[in-house]
């Protein structure tokens, strides 16, 4: 069995994008920044990060949009799940 998966990190130290990697059927391994082709040979899941360095967004491989809010005062969490592309 062959699998493989590629995590992507920020200079910050954050983790931007995971792939995922489900058919490698005519891919060879590459140092590119991307190998094989979204959705047909991986899955990509995103995340992004609030002005003060916390996750705020994570893009599903099926488009889902997962928000996670803070409060400043107490930081509480408050996550909202949407799809938010069409």
């Amino acid at each position: 069995m062959q699998t493989l998966s590629r995590r992507y990190i920020s200079a910050g130290g954050q983790d931007t994008e995971d792939d995922k990697y489900f058919n490698l059927s005519g891919v060879t391994y590459s140092t590119a920044a991307h190998i094989g082709t979204l959705n047909t040979n991986y899955y990509a899941t995103s995340y992004g990060y609030d002005s003060r360095g916390r996750l705020a967004t994570t893009t599903l491989p099926t488009n889902t949009v997962e928000t996670t809010n803070y409060d400043d005062i107490v930081d509480t969490i408050v996550e909202m799940h949407a799809d938010e592309r069409p």
